[in-house]
């Protein structure tokens, strides 16, 4: 099944990332930022890989978070 999903949401993603950036080429300042929390072995990893891996990366930026600070472990949102 999750492959099935893969296929047919690779040809989306393309797509979608080729409207933003044609929008953004004409001036657009439309961005999409996303973010995904969740506990060790969650999914995250492969959840990035997915889309990484059906879009241009070109147009992407991923950026990582190591284990949290005490001050940011002191507060109960992210």
């Amino acid at each position: 099944m999750g492959e099935r999903f893969i296929e047919l949401s690779s040809d989306d993603l393309a797509r979608y990332q080729m409207l933003m950036y044609a929008n953004g080429s004409r001036g657009s300042s439309k961005r999409l930022l996303i973010v995904l929390q969740g506990m060790d072995a969650s999914g995250k990893g492969g959840i990035v890989r997915h889309v990484f891996n059906q879009g241009n990366p070109m147009g992407m930026h991923y950026k990582g978070f190591g284990k949290p600070t005490e001050e940011e472990l002191s507060h109960d949102f992210l």
